[in-house]
């Protein structure tokens, strides 16, 4: 019984532009996505953080918390 090795590919140049669509082909001015409320904070206590983020205090405030990477 013999075993078959699958072929292996190189990717080349030419080949990575081919598997690349053109920036132009991809323009829409159709929203993608959009998020509303949203928080990324980095920390030890994130949640906490968020919670003070959500009733008014800046990033400045919750520097002990975490670091808000993402308020929106």
């Amino acid at each position: 019984m013999t075993s078959k090795v699958p072929a292996t590919r190189t990717v080349t140049e030419k080949s990575k532009a081919q598997m690349v669509p053109s920036t132009q082909e991809n323009v829409t001015e159709e929203i993608a996505v959009s998020a509303k409320n949203l928080y990324k904070v980095f920390g030890r206590r994130p949640k906490e953080a968020v919670e003070r983020l959500q009733h008014g205090a800046s990033r400045d405030e919750i520097t002990e918390l975490g670091t808000a990477a993402v308020i929106d």
